[in-house]
């Protein structure tokens, strides 16, 4: 039987404080981005050298309509 892969959120995958937390942050980029016009972004939050979530929002190229994610370079 194979290992199952570790959970990407490691300690704080059953923390559903900080999960919350998580989801607030992308909601607020989200409305922010948008209240703003910025046509994209990308976002990533860390604790303690471990990438929680890195993600992207918006058109990392507004021409072609190309989406952001966490590795666009700008």
């Amino acid at each position: 039987m194979a290992d199952a892969s570790p959970d990407p959120l490691g300690p704080i995958a059953g923390d559903r404080e900080v999960l919350g937390a998580l989801e607030y942050a992308k909601l607020h980029l989200e409305c922010a981005r948008e209240d703003r016009r910025i046509p994209g972004l990308s976002a990533a939050v860390v604790c303690e050298g471990t990438t929680l979530w890195s993600g992207g929002f918006g058109l990392a190229d507004v021409a072609s309509g190309r989406s952001t994610d966490a590795d666009t370079l700008y």
